[in-house]
């Protein structure tokens, strides 16, 4: 039986797994990296403490979204969002058109 006239639910060849697996892994590092590469430019534009409590989270839809570990932080940042987005212009982030931010728990210490 050819291959694309298989049912939907049979099983699939351990090859045909691996290789999806490592398709949908490569974005996700890829898209990881991203987020990586746009927090370190933002972060130099915030000052140390924002930067300490506040990072790039996600992208999407031109919304740049923060996750802050900080109440303070993170009201702080919803403050400054105007002249925050007006730095990422001046420094060619043009296609960030809104920003949110959201909380973040911070991590325990163990």
């Amino acid at each position: 039986m050819p291959e694309d006239s298989r049912p939907r639910n049979s099983p699939k060849r351990v090859d045909q797994v691996l290789a999806e697996w490592q398709h949908n892994f490569g974005r996700i590092l890829q898209r990881a990296r991203a987020i990586e590469r746009l927090n370190r430019r933002v972060s130099k534009l915030l000052d140390a403490e924002l930067a300490r409590h506040c990072l790039v989270a996600n992208l999407r839809d031109g919304k740049l979204i923060f996750a802050c570990t900080s109440p303070a932080c993170a009201t702080r940042l919803r403050m400054e969002a105007p002249e925050l987005m007006a730095q990422m212009h001046a420094v060619g982030l043009t296609d960030i058109e809104a920003i949110e931010v959201k909380m973040m728990p911070a991590s325990g210490a163990g």
